[in-house]
């Protein structure tokens, strides 16, 4: 495979990081007694201690992938998070190590304190001293600086020349920078023709003003990128902010000539500083032509997706409820209109424009809207659709008590599956989140980003539904397939994941799909600071934002991909193994792996299979069961019950029984059952398929999960750290939820009068038989050996670990694409530049201090 990947050398090339020092006794045994006394710090500096520069090891690697850098597997083991380290040093040694190091520390820390602090009370007079000489000559220098920009200041406009202007006043100002503060004078011009009035302006001098005229605070540029940085990765408000800067500019409480802003200057200053600059450093703003462009062209790799025919752009979507705006702050600028429309664009004209024909709270309402001459009706089901679909989302109630606080409640959107925003894709939620939003943006992505072929939605299962109505009721046709993402998917039942997860889903790669909750996790530092913004301000600052997050993904668009490239053949490495082991063991006891995981499957997919006429009775007779428990229970919580055992343990709220009535009555007509009050069958036949589900389903699955939970504590290991065996403890906590939820629903089922009496071969157990069972005895319908739990929990794992190694398979061959994409957009990205340096030829760039000339040749 190396020989064949190229590299990346000719075209881009990343930057070299120097080497990293680590102390040798990294590669030593692990520390079992304190640091000995040798001077030390307490880590406050490097020191001359017993250093290693590190080989390079990772040029040579065989499972490097060319031209991306490569750590070798010494330095990789350590440079990984404690709980995946392996080997000889695991996760309790290395807490043990590191508890003796933060020891030492302490030791040394107590034991230099008191001479730290004599020697700050020693030395904070020369601190002080010089930190105001520091500030007087950078007060001279500023002063300097603005009096030559005032006698070269031009008016912007009227009737001005420079021989009509005399100065006529100053007035003094205060500079503000990370480190200090002070005041100095700003001198003014005037016409005496029409009076207009000219100064000095701050952005000659570095500065940026806190008003577009006549400022009375100049801030240091660097300001602005610092409290992005702190907005954006802590939620730092802007008072917070003000507060440090009043606090460092006089830290030594000497010096008298430090300024005092207030928090309204420095907002009002940045939102101008944000909308003035936005994008500047791109290459589109420096004039490069023939750019990338549509809603994927901010990503190197998704780019041109259209152009090739062996990558296909996938997306995820989804929506967030931390950034929303309190109703009653700031509608004084309510009438005022956003400055950026990057990234909310298109969709949201849209939306506006669905929330204006009154129909963005209704799915069936929207899709009369799209398609009014349709005969199709909005809430008919297609075939196959196992629940009616509702517009409401349990996430985002209408009922809830916080509801009627926000005009906004969050906003929704779409990334590529790189983490990059899509432009145009994002827009606010105006109400609940609702199906209305999502169909609005498939349309968009639709019609303007027609490379895309998958979209990752964590309720994609119910989504896809009413997707394929809106396109039989406009008779359009889309490739857009529409995937419920890992992590969601984790909550659905196994049967929904095998059929709408991408991680069972055929050429979909290791994509995850979580991409957007990655962005919305980097997001919510900063979300709780626009609740209290006007509308323009809280949607530009979203804009300064997602620009931001997207330009620290677009920087870091190689290393993801050669990190994911390691990644994935270390874990092909992991399943190989997995697969070997669950091999030899499925040998061991004379089971047939792949006659495991077959009847695991079938097991699984019964619910769902359309083909197997007994399969079908067997669900319609479990749902019967369902609807008639659900129905006898009184009291009706909202509980999200989904089995009988759920149903009798927790009770059963009102969605979950219309869904079984419309579950019922969809299988009656697939089964051709007549529409009767009752079940339809007779009792022999309702009886057999009971006892048929209670054999294959139930008594199967308690198998299995007695021997996974066996099998769990057989792997405790007394010398494993504690975050491992938790994860454990964990694990086998909700096995044996789910152990009593089943023995529950078997104990229901066989308690049905239609079963009373009748030789259905099925055996009731009780909890002391399934303790009994974790200790190893056998269960009573295996006292013939014509079950194995064991099969089934060997053919579960082996599905499970062949199913993600050909996800990951297929990962590494998209890598392959992508690498051969991103060699392609840099080739052509700096082509562009190129050309539009040959046309422009010698350009003068006026810095402060110098002025420079740049040959481009």
């Amino acid at each position: 495979m190396k020989d064949n990947l190229g590299f990346f050398g000719p075209i881009y090339s990343p930057k070299p990081k120097p080497k990293k020092r680590r102390l040798q006794k990294h590669r030593q045994a692990p520390i079992h007694g304190a640091r000995p006394d040798n001077g030390s710090d307490g880590g406050l500096s490097g020191g001359d201690g017993d250093v290693d520069e590190g080989d390079d090891e990772g040029a040579s690697s065989p499972n490097a992938l060319a031209g991306f850098p490569n750590r070798g597997a010494e330095e990789s083991r350590h440079a990984r998070p404690h709980m995946f380290r392996g080997g000889e040093e695991g996760h309790g040694a290395s807490e043990s190590r590191h508890g003796k190091e933060a020891e030492a520390r302490d030791v040394n820390t107590r034991k230099n304190k008191e001479y730290w602090r004599s020697e700050m009370f020693r030395l904070l007079p020369g601190f002080a001293a010089r930190h105001d000489t520091d500030i007087e000559a950078k007060k001279a220098a500023l002063q300097t600086l603005v009096d030559q920009s005032f006698e070269q200041a031009q008016p912007n406009g009227g009737c001005c020349s420079q021989p009509m202007l005399q100065p006529s006043q100053r007035y003094d100002a205060s500079y503000v920078s990370l480190t200090c503060s002070f005041k100095f004078e700003v001198k003014v011009k005037k016409c005496a023709s029409c009076n207009m009035t000219v100064i000095a302006q701050p952005l000659h001098c570095g500065c940026f003003g806190s008003t577009p005229e006549h400022p009375h605070v100049w801030f240091d540029l660097a300001v602005f990128p610092a409290y992005a940085k702190l907005a954006l990765g802590s939620g730092v408000s802007s008072t917070v902010f003000v507060q440090m800067l009043n606090e460092v500019s006089n830290w030594t409480d000497q010096y008298d000539d430090g300024c005092n802003i207030d928090a309204e200057s420095f907002s009002f200053a940045n939102m101008m500083y944000c909308r003035t600059f936005a994008n500047l450093n791109t290459l589109e703003s420096c004039g490069v032509p023939n750019l990338p462009h549509g809603p994927l062209q901010n990503c190197q790799v998704c780019a041109h997706a259209s152009d090739d025919p062996e990558y296909c752009a996938t997306g995820s979507m989804d929506a967030v409820l931390k950034c929303g705006r309190f109703a009653n702050v700031g509608n004084a600028a309510k009438h005022l209109q956003p400055h950026g429309n990057e990234f909310f664009g298109e969709v949201e004209k849209q939306v506006k424009e669905v929330a204006e024909r009154g129909s963005l709270g209704s799915l069936p309402a929207f899709m009369a809207a799209v398609a009014p001459s349709s005969s199709h009706q909005g809430d008919v089901l297609v075939d196959g659709d196992g629940e009616q679909c509702s517009t409401r989302l349990s996430c985002a109630r209408t009922q809830s008590r916080h509801g009627a606080l926000y005009d906004r409640f969050g906003i929704i959107g779409t990334v590529c599956i790189h983490g990059i925003p899509l432009l145009n894709s994002f827009c606010d939620l105006r109400g609940p989140e609702n199906f209305v939003y999502y169909m609005v943006m498939l349309l968009w992505i639709t019609m303007y980003c027609s490379s895309m072929s998958t979209v990752y939605v964590d309720f994609g299962c119910r989504l896809s539904k009413s997707w394929e109505r809106l396109l039989q009721r406009t008779l359009a046709t889309s490739k857009l397939t529409i995937l419920v993402n890992w992590m969601h998917g984790a909550s659905h039942d196994l049967a929904c994941q095998i059929q709408n997860c991408g991680r069972f889903r055929g050429k979909t790669a290791w994509s995850v799909g979580e991409q957007i909750e990655q962005l919305w996790s980097l997001l919510k530092p900063a979300a709780k600071l626009v609740k209290y913004m006007t509308p323009p301000n809280r949607r530009d600052f979203l804009e300064f934002l997602l620009a931001e997050i997207t330009r620290m993904k677009r920087r870091n668009i190689v290393s993801r991909t050669a990190k994911l490239w390691k990644s994935m053949l270390e874990k092909k490495q992991q399943l190989q193994a997995e697969l070997s082991r669950l091999t030899a063991q499925a040998n061991s006891k004379g089971i047939s792996l792949q006659g495991a995981t077959d009847k695991f499957i079938h097991r699984i997919t019964f619910k769902v299979d359309t083909k197997n006429q007994m399969d079908n009775f067997m669900n319609y007779v479990r749902f019967w069961e369902m609807k008639g428990v659900s129905r006898s229970k009184k009291d009706i919580v909202s509980s999200g019950a989904k089995s009988i055992g759920e149903i009798l343990i927790k009770g059963a709220k009102a969605g979950d029984l219309l869904g079984l009535e419309n579950t019922v009555v969809d299988l009656k007509i697939k089964l051709d059952i007549p529409p009767t009050t009752g079940h339809g069958l007779t009792d022999q036949d309702y009886c057999f398929h009971l006892a048929e589900l209670t054999k294959f389903q139930v008594e199967d699955e308690i198998s299995e999960l007695v021997h996974d939970l066996t099998n769990s504590r057989a792997s405790y290991k007394d010398d494993a750290s504690l975050h491992d065996n938790e994860l454990r403890r964990k694990s086998d906590s909700r096995k044996h939820t789910r152990l009593d939820v089943i023995v529950c629903d078997m104990r229901t089922w066989l308690s049905s009068p239609r079963l009373v009496g009748s030789d259905h071969g099925c055996y009731p157990v009780s909890s002391e038989e399934v303790a009994a069972m974790l200790r190893g005895e056998p269960s009573p319908w295996e006292a013939g050996g014509q079950h194995s739990g064991e099969e089934m929990m060997l053919g579960r794992k082996h599905f499970m670990a062949s199913n993600d190694l050909d996800r990951c398979k297929e990962q590494l061959e998209v890598l392959v694409v992508e690498r051969r994409r991103l060699h392609s957009y840099f080739a052509r990205t700096l082509h562009e530049v190129d050309v539009a340096l040959a046309e422009v030829g010698e350009v003068d760039l006026l810095v402060p201090d110098r002025l420079l000339t740049v040959n481009h040749g």
